[in-house]
C-alpha cells in the first residue's frame, strides 16, 4: 500500500507540474524568454539563444503550447514599459485604443503545415511614440517541394524615436526563396532581416530609418543561389546593408547598398562561393559622414566583390572581397569628397589569378593598394587635392605581371609604386614585369618607383612642379626599368633599374638641376648599361650612364648633359669592356669622361663637350693606363670657359 501511495502521488505531482507548464501565464513566458530593457525606447534581449529570430521562434511555440489566445498582454513592468503586448498575425498600438508610449509590441505567425503554403505573414504598426517592435514570420514547409516562408512588415509612425524589427521566414524547395523583409521609423530605427532560401536565392532586406536603418539580406544554401540583397536608407543617422551569403555551390553572395543624408554608412557584400556580393556605402550623391565598403569573399575560381564607398562630408573606405585559389580579388572605389580616401583590391592566390584595383578620388589625401595576385597585381589609382600614394599589386606567380601604382596630387605630394613581379626561387620558363609607377605633383613632390620584377622592372615617371625621383625597378634576369623624372621648378633625379643584361634608361628633365643615373648590369657576361639624359633649362645638369659587371663583352653606358640653357653640365660615361660614351653642353663649364675600358685590350668611351660661346672642340683620344688590370681609355674632357663680362 505504500508503494501504490508512493507512485499514485508521484504520478500526481508530475500530473500537476505538466499542467502547471502548460498554463503558464503570458507574463511567465516573455520574463523566460527575454530580458525587458526600460530604456527609451525599450527593448528585448534573448534569455535562451544568441539570436533574436531563434528566441522569437521559441517564444511562438510557447504562446501555442499554453493555448493563450491573440492578444496578450504583460503590464507588469509598470511605468517603466506600460505595456509588453503580443498579436498573432498583425499587430499595432494606437493611443486611440489605450496604447502607451514607451510600450513593446511582438508579432509572430504560424509556420506552414502544409506544400505549397506559405508560412503566416506579419505585420506591425505603431502610432505611439518611443515604441519597440518585434515582428517574425512563418517559415516555410519544410517537406517533400516545400513552400515559402511569410513576409515580415513593421512601419514605426510615432513622433518620436521608436524602433522596429522584422524576421521574415525561411523558404524550403526549389522555386522558393527566402521571404522579403521590411522595416521603416519615421523618427527612429529600423533593422530587416531577410528569409533563408534553403533551396533557392535568399530573401531581400529593406530599412529605411531616420536615425538608424540596418538590413541583412537572408543567405541562401541552394547551388547557383544568390543571397539576399540588402538596401538600408537613413534620412538622418547611419545606414548599414549586409547581403546575404551564397553558401550552395556555384553560389553568389547578395549586394548591399547604404545610403543616407546626415550620417555614416556601412555596406558588406555577401560572401559566395562563385563571387561575393557588390557592396556600396553612400550611393551616387554620398553620405554626410564617413563611408564603409567591403566586398564580399568568393572562393576557388571566383570573383571577390566590388566594392563603392562615396563620402560627400567625410572619409571613405573600400575593400575589394578576396578570392580563393585561381580566382580574381575584387575592386575597389573609393570617392571622398571633403576627406580622405583609401581602397584596397581584393587578393587572390594560385595559377590564373589577379588581384583587384583600387581606386581613391579624395579632396583630402589619397591611398590606394591594388590586390595581390599570381599572374596579376591589381593597379591602384589615386587622384587627390592632398598627399596621393598609390601601390599596384604584387604578382607572384609564372608569367606574373605587378600592378600598376599611378598617384595625382593636384596641392601635395605623390608618391607610385608598382608592384613587385616573379620570385626568384621558381626556375623560369615564365616572363616577369614589375608593375610600372607613375607620379604628379601640382604643387608638391612626386615619386615614382617601378616594381621588381624577376625579368624585367618596371617603368616609373615622376612630374611635378617640386622635387621630382623616379626610379626603375630592378630586372633580376633581364632589364631594369627605365626611368622618367620631370620637375617645372625643382630637382629631378631619374635613376634606372639595374639589370641582368639591360641596364634600365634614365631621363630627367627640369628647371633645376637634373640628374640621370642610367641602371647597371649584374650579369657575369654582356650586358648594356642604361642611358642617361639630363637636361636643365635653367640650371645645372649631371647624367652618368650605366656600369657593367660583366668583363666580356659589356659596354657600358652612355650619357649626356645639357646645361646650354644656364648651369654646368657633368656627363659619365658608364664602364665596360665598351665604355660609355658622354656629352655635355653647358652654359658655362662641361665636362664629358668616357667611360673606364674594364680590361687589357679593352676600348674607353668617347667623350665630347661643348661650351656655348665657343666652336665645337675635340682633342684626340688619349690611352691612359691606370693598373695592370684596368686600363683608362679614349678619355678625353674639355672644360667650357667661363663667358666674358657683359
Amino acid at each position: 500500500m505504500t508503494r501504490i501511495a508512493l507512485l499514485g502521488g508521484a504520478a500526481l505531482l508530475l500530473s500537476f507540474c505538466c499542467v502547471e507548464l502548460r498554463a503558464q501565464t503570458f507574463a511567465q513566458i516573455v520574463a523566460y524568454h527575454f530580458t525587458v530593457t526600460s530604456s527609451t525606447p525599450p527593448s528585448l534581449a534573448p534569455n535562451n539563444y544568441s539570436d533574436m529570430k531563434t528566441e522569437l521562434r521559441a517564444f511562438h511555440q510557447s504562446i501555442m503550447a499554453a493555448s493563450l489566445s491573440s492578444p496578450q498582454s504583460d503590464t507588469s513592468y509598470a511605468s517603466a514599459v506600460p505595456e509588453v503586448r503580443w498579436v498573432l498575425g498583425n499587430g499595432f498600438l494606437h493611443p486611440f485604443f489605450g496604447s502607451q508610449d514607451n510600450s513593446i509590441l511582438i508579432v509572430t505567425s504560424n509556420d506552414s503545415t502544409a506544400v505549397n503554403t506559405p508560412g503566416g505573414d506579419a505585420s506591425a504598426l505603431i502610432f505611439n511614440s518611443t515604441c519597440a517592435a518585434y515582428v517574425l514570420a512563418g517559415n516555410g514547409y519544410s517537406l517533400s517541394t516545400g513552400s515559402v516562408g511569410g513576409e515580415a512588415t513593421a512601419s514605426d509612425q510615432g513622433s518620436t524615436g521608436g524602433k522596429v524589427e522584422t524576421f521574415s521566414g525561411d523558404s524550403f524547395g526549389s522555386g522558393h526563396p527566402g521571404a522579403y523583409s521590411y522595416a521603416e521609423s519615421y523618427n527612429g530605427a529600423a533593422t530587416a532581416h531577410g528569409g533563408i532560401g534553403y533551396d533557392d536565392d535568399g530573401g531581400n532586406a529593406e530599412a529605411v530609418a531616420d536615425v538608424k536603418a540596418v538590413a541583412n539580406g537572408g543567405d541562401s544554401y541552394a547551388t547557383g543561389g544568390v543571397g539576399g540583397r540588402a538596401d538600408a536608407d537613413s534620412a538622418g543617422g547611419d545606414a548599414q546593408a549586409y547581403g546575404g551569403g551564397g553558401f550552395g555551390g556555384s553560389g553568389i553572395g547578395g549586394d548591399a547598398v547604404a545610403t543616407c543624408v546626415n550620417g555614416n554608412t556601412l555596406a558588406a557584400g555577401g560572401d559566395g562561393e562563385d563571387a561575393g556580393g557588390y557592396a556600396d556605402a553612400g550611393g551616387p550623391l554620398g553620405c554626410d559622414g564617413y563611408a564603409v565598403a567591403v566586398g564580399g569573399t568568393a572562393g576557388a575560381g571566383g570573383t571577390g566583390g566590388y566594392a563603392v564607398a562615396h563620402s560627400a562630408g567625410d572619409d571613405a573606405f573600400a575593400t575589394g572581397g578576396d578570392a580563393g585559389s585561381g580566382g580574381n580579388g575584387g575592386d575597389a572605389t573609393a570617392i571622398a569628397d571633403a576627406g580622405n580616401g583609401e581602397a584596397y583590391g581584393g587578393h587572390s592566390s594560385g595559377a590564373g589569378s589577379s588581384g583587384g584595383a583600387a581606386e581613391v578620388d579624395a579632396a583630402d589625401t589619397g591611398y590606394a593598394v591594388g590586390g595581390d595576385g599570381d599572374e596579376q597585381g591589381g593597379y591602384a589609382l589615386v587622384f587627390s587635392s592632398g598627399d596621393a600614394e598609390a601601390r599596384g599589386g604584387d604578382a607572384v606567380g609564372s608569367s606574373g605581371i605587378g600592378g600598376e601604382g599611378y598617384a595625382d596630387s593636384a596641392n601635395g605630394d605623390a608618391t607610385g609604386y608598382g608592384g613587385f613581379s616573379g620570385t626568384t626561387t621558381v626556375p623560369g620558363g615564365g616572363t616577369y614585369y614589375g608593375g610600372q609607377g607613375h607620379a604628379y605633383a601640382g604643387n608638391g613632390e612626386a615619386r615614382a618607383f617601378g616594381g621588381d620584377g624577376d625579368y624585367f622592372g618596371g617603368k616609373a615617371t615622376a612630374s611635378g612642379d617640386g622635387y621630382t625621383w623616379a626610379r626603375g625597378g630592378e630586372g633580376a634576369r633581364e632589364a631594369g626599368g627605365d626611368a622618367w623624372a620631370i620637375s617645372a621648378g625643382g630637382v629631378a633625379l631619374a635613376e634606372g633599374g639595374d639589370g641582368e643584361i639591360y641596364g634600365g634608361n634614365a631621363s630627367a628633365e627640369g628647371d633645376g638641376l637634373t640628374i640621370a643615373q642610367g641602371g647597371e648590369t649584374t650579369g657575369s657576361y654582356g650586358g648594356l648599361g642604361g642611358s642617361a639624359d639630363a637636361l636643365s633649362h635653367s640650371g645645372d645638369a649631371q647624367a652618368e650612364g650605366g656600369s657593367c659587371a660583366a668583363t666580356t663583352g659589356s659596354t657600358g653606358g652612355e650619357a649626356v648633359a645639357d646645361a646650354s640653357a644656364a648651369g654646368y653640365a657633368t656627363a659619365t660615361g658608364g664602364d665596360g669592356v665598351l665604355g660609355g660614351e658622354a656629352y655635355a653642353y653647358a652654359l658655362y663649364d662641361a665636362d664629358a669622361n668616357g667611360g673606364y675600358g674594364k680590361v687589357d685590350e679593352s676600348e674607353g668611351g668617347y667623350a665630347f663637350a661643348r661650351h656655348l660661346y665657343l666652336a665645337e672642340l675635340q682633342r684626340p683620344l688619349v690611352e691612359v693606363m691606370a693598373s695592370s688590370a684596368e686600363r683608362l681609355g679614349n678619355l678625353a674632357t674639355h672644360d667650357g670657359l667661363v663667358p666674358p663680362a657683359a
